[in-house]
């Protein structure tokens, strides 16, 4: 069968399939988001989604039947064979493979599974709002809001859609964010803070124990209820080896997705060493003349931008990721 009979025929197929993905979004993910339909012919006899390899599925499969899956489920293509040889499914189709006439779409619907993947690292989401000339924060030290009430309801609903928020010390101490999503429906995401001398004040939001929180520090290694202190080792010294313990460390408790709403000097640190996959800044119609500069990001990353009201959101993608 050609690339062409495919793209024809096979489509409409492939994109339910990677729309039944998309229902995982919002879901705490600790694996790909998976869509897969079954046709008899040209029917859909039998869909559903999951974010785990799809064992026993399809239930009505036949040796006549066409199974179409959003991605690999599997870590391995030879698993994906084995098991597709147990079932009496004529042929399957995957929509992350090289043929596929939706490959792209469907490598970036499933992009934070496959960078937490292959790069052993969480997809970072950098976020920041930023005045009309470059400020990230007022000179003075109260809380001040840059972008507006629909800038920051999205915000919430974003944070329902990742698996970790990370928000720098100094943007603690400032603002003392509570980082859930009050103002959207979904689960709180896990809370993620370096205080390397655990000066933080235990009366901060972060330290509520309302929802799942991780303090990487260089002082202790202690556990309480939603609330966990974790070492860095000693011989970390310099930031870059501190910062990719971190990265390492949410790695391995399975964490495929961080929003990071930290202050600049965490912002521009991890686009300098390029640990960031997308960035999206809020631009507000409003002048401090002084204040904290935001971080530089280059405009030829740009991939697209739209109003939320009187704000404009500009997204960038890491070209390397």
């Amino acid at each position: 069968m050609t690339d062409e009979t495919i793209a024809k025929d096979f489509l409409p197929f492939f994109r339910r399939a990677l729309d039944l993905a998309a229902a995982n979004q919002g879901a705490v993910s600790r694996g790909p988001w998976i869509g897969w339909v079954v046709t008899d012919g040209a029917k859909i006899i039998d869909e559903g989604s999951t974010q785990a390899a799809p064992l026993g599925l399809p239930a009505k499969s036949s040796e006549n039947c066409t199974l179409f899956l959003s991605i690999n489920p599997f870590a391995t293509a030879r698993e994906l064979a084995v098991w597709c040889d147990s079932l009496s499914t004529n042929k399957c189709f995957v929509a992350t493979a090289p043929e596929s006439p939706v490959r792209h779409e469907a490598l970036h619907l499933n992009r934070r599974f496959l960078t937490w993947q292959q790069q052993k690292r969480p997809y970072l989401i950098l976020k920041w709002a930023e005045t009309a000339d470059g400020f990230i924060a007022p000179a003075h030290t109260d809380p001040y809001w840059i972008s507006n009430a629909h800038a920051r309801r999205l915000v919430h609903q974003w944070r329902s859609q990742e698996a970790a928020i990370w928000v720098g010390k100094n943007t603690c101490l400032r603002d003392n964010p509570r980082l859930n999503v009050r103002h959207w429906n979904g689960a709180n995401p896990l809370r993620v803070v370096v205080d390397l001398q655990l000066r933080l004040p235990d009366k901060l939001h972060i330290f509520d124990r309302s929802q799942p929180t991780l303090c990487y520090n260089a002082q202790k290694t202690e556990t309480h209820e939603n609330l966990a202190f974790v070492q860095i080792p000693e011989n970390h010294s310099f930031w870059n080896e501190r910062i990719r313990f971190v990265l390492d460390d949410l790695y391995a408790r399975q964490i495929q997705s961080v929003l990071v709403e930290g202050g600049p000097t965490l912002l521009s640190f991890l686009i300098g060493q390029g640990w960031w996959d997308e960035t999206r800044v809020f631009r507000a119609p409003v002048s401090f003349k002084k204040g904290l500069s935001a971080p530089a990001i280059n405009d030829l990353h740009c991939v697209g931008q739209q109003r939320i009201s009187d704000n404009t959101l500009t997204v960038y993608r890491n070209p390397k990721s």
